[in-house]
């Protein structure tokens, strides 16, 4: 109740993602199908109907939001929708969700996949349909994507590729990967780019940078979240807004009992008003 400054939890609305069962009648947490269901990103679709858990081990559930208790609708196993989904965007009526790494089993993955909002429904689907669109899928190369947003006018979706030092470009129209932004350069050698916001303008990109010091998500050895310069990134978006560039680092500086810098930016958030 934003009004009223004040929340609740509604037991009676709680779906246990570990002890569940499916429409099919698979278990939801399950060795091969979805190993590992720790949700990281539910994504709310646009009119609020349903929501999209990405799941730490691979795949993907589907609920119905508004019942009561939660109800899935949909569900992904591991070998549909890779490990570590993360974040999501909606525009026209298609929802992109991405994949990338971070775990032992998975530390670098960059993946994007495309949903028809219109096709989900109260009724529940058969395993794995309505099919998702592949966008790309770049595993197991040294990438690790995670930050989402919609830039152009809603025309292009950027997302951050924190082991790969990059930002990758979709074009919504056509699905299609159609541009790459290197981040490293003068500013920073190793930015690591993680969560990203664009600002009510659509002329900047906001990115929480990685220190030398991940305090999570980081496979020891892959280093897929280690940055070397910890803090806010700001990116300009070309006029194209298909293009951008790294202008502007502000660092965040915290120093351990040994005087080791142990800052490590992961998330953030911008005010619209």
């Amino acid at each position: 109740d934003y009004e009223a400054r004040a929340f609740a939890l509604d037991d009676a609305a709680t779906l246990d993602l570990a002890n569940c069962t499916t429409p099919s009648g698979a278990a939801c947490e399950d060795p091969t199908l979805r190993p590992d269901n720790a949700p990281a990103c539910p994504v709310v679709t646009a009119d609020a109907r349903f929501a999209a858990v990405t799941l730490r081990g691979g795949g993907l559930l589907v609920v119905n939001s508004r019942a009561t208790p939660m109800a899935i609708v949909a569900e992904y196993d591991a070998a549909t929708i890779r490990p570590n989904g993360c974040v999501g965007v909606e525009t026209a009526g298609t929802l992109y969700l991405n994949a990338g790494g971070g775990t032992a089993m998975h530390p670098f993955g960059a993946d994007l996949y495309a949903f028809q909002v219109a096709a989900f429904s109260t009724t529940p689907s058969p395993p794995n349909t309505p099919a998702p669109t592949g966008i790309f899928n770049y595993s197991p190369t040294k990438s690790d994507t995670h930050g989402c947003v919609l830039v152009g006018g809603d025309a292009y979706v950027w997302i951050a590729d924190r082991a790969g030092n990059r930002i990758i470009v979709v074009e919504v129209a056509t699905d299609q990967v159609v541009a790459e932004i290197d981040l490293a350069g003068e500013l920073s050698a190793d930015p690591a780019p993680d969560l990203i916001a664009v600002s009510p303008d659509g002329g900047w990109v906001f990115t929480a940078l990685r220190g030398p010091a991940p305090l999570s998500a980081n496979v020891e050895g892959a280093d897929n979240a280690v940055g070397s310069s910890p803090g806010l990134g700001a990116v300009r978006v070309g006029p194209d807004g298909r293009s951008g560039a790294l202008v502007g680092v502000a660092p965040i500086v915290r120093l351990g009992a040994d005087g080791a810098g142990t800052a490590d930016p992961h998330g953030l958030a911008v005010r619209s008003r």
